[in-house]
């Protein structure tokens, strides 16, 4: 399962686009020209292909102006954010039926938009294509999205064509498209954890998944995923990094804890790095120095954010730090190793957004010092809303910072 890139020659699109003029006369011949003709040649999904595709499109006699194509496209997000509101679109919660039938159904949906089909129709062809996906598992061999994630994409394309041809035809769905949506998230949910992107069952458990897991292990070796078969929220997953990363590092390794969601950029790991020095043995990237800034938050979520730095900063006074809650840090590998020997398993005890304050004031406690670069938090990069529950947030990081500055 080497990554290998594929040039498509000149010959080989001539050839293509020969097969489009033929499938064009075969359509000009016809009665009723077909909704649409579905081949799949190795195509990336990139804006090269996706206009080398259009073109093919094109020639086959399917010309689509870009106010339609933008029409399609406002189509199908209104589809992909009733799915997203009253259900799932992660493979994570709710199997591959979540990803793929929801991409597919949004296709679907797009397809007899630009068709000319009715609203109605919309739903019907939307409500075809989850329900032809209902209770798909997601099961990527070695947690990678590659097997057989790819080939199922190619699945819900030719579905979504083709349940937007049975609604453009006139065929209804006896079960409202909402109602599909609801069903979809509630069979999601009784999915068990090893069917839903872990990697642990279905084709990832066989015994050539399982090969192919541990050749890609040893190939690259520097690169590993841990996964928690039961979410462990935030404390559990920054408690099991720190075991982690004191387990196989090496003397003068650094562990930088991110957020995975795209709010955090790789690109200020190189300002932390400069900062560490052997006074400064935490690096934060803060929301409060001069140059920072923050993209897309919620003014509630802000308030809370600002209101927890004047109260962090009254009850625990950490020199060197402003920003308590910013889970972007570097540590150097004493500086964990000392929490563990005077906290062990008890440094993080917190599962809520408050482990962050609690890890730093631990640290604290155990001689660590800190400092401070600026960073851009691009919260509009977030995809989906937060889960977290504001005002039951607020109790438990209040309340945690008292407990850990009377107990210490």
């Amino acid at each position: 399962m080497r990554q290998q890139t594929t040039r498509i020659s000149p010959e080989d699109i001539s050839r293509q686009l020969q097969y489009c003029r033929e499938v064009a006369a075969l359509s000009a011949a016809r009665p009723a020209q077909p909704l649409a003709f579905v081949d799949t040649y190795g195509c990336q999904q990139n804006e090269a292909d996706s206009e080398r595709i259009r073109g093919y499109l094109e020639e086959m006699g399917y010309g689509f102006t870009d106010d339609e194509i933008c029409q399609a496209l406002f189509n199908a997000a209104a589809i992909g954010y009733l799915i997203t509101r009253n259900a799932t679109t992660a493979g994570a919660e709710g199997g591959c039926q979540a990803e793929v039938g929801s991409a597919s159904a949004m296709a679907a949906s797009a397809a007899v938009e630009l068709f000319g089909g009715t609203p109605r129709q919309c739903m019907d062809a939307a409500s075809f294509a989850m329900v032809n996906i209902l209770g798909l598992v997601c099961d990527p061999v070695a947690g990678l999205v590659e097997v057989p994630c790819i080939k199922r994409n190619v699945v819900g394309a030719v579905n979504a064509v083709s349940c937007a041809n049975m609604a453009l035809a006139g065929v209804d769905y006896a079960i409202p498209c909402d109602e599909v949506i609801d069903a979809m998230g509630r069979v999601g949910s009784l999915l068990s954890p090893d069917l839903r992107e872990t990697g642990q069952g279905g084709l990832a458990a066989t015994p050539t998944g399982v090969k192919i897991a541990r050749q890609l292990a040893q190939e690259q070796a520097r690169v590993r995923v841990i996964a928690h078969a039961v979410n462990q929220n935030l404390g559990g997953v920054v408690k099991t990094a720190i075991g982690d990363f004191l387990q196989v590092s090496q003397p003068g390794d650094l562990m930088c804890l991110m957020d995975g969601d795209d709010t955090h950029k790789p690109r200020f790991i190189h300002g932390m790095l400069a900062k560490i020095t052997r006074e400064k043995q935490c690096v934060i990237a803060s929301r409060y120095q001069p140059g920072a800034r923050v993209q897309g938050l919620q003014a509630s979520r802000k308030l809370f954010s600002d209101g927890a730095r004047l109260y962090y900063t009254l009850v625990l006074h950490v020199p060197g730090v402003k920003d308590y809650t910013c889970g972007y840090r570097v540590y150097t590998r004493p500086a964990l190793q000392a929490g563990v020997v005077r906290y062990g398993q008890a440094l993080v005890e917190k599962k809520s957004f408050a482990c962050m304050m609690e890890l730093l004031y631990k640290l604290y406690r155990c001689g660590c010092t800190f400092a401070e670069v600026p960073f851009t938090l691009y919260y509009d990069s977030k995809e989906g809303e937060s889960k977290m529950n504001l005002g039951k947030t607020i109790r438990d990081s209040f309340l945690t910072a008292l407990r850990l500055r009377v107990r210490g």
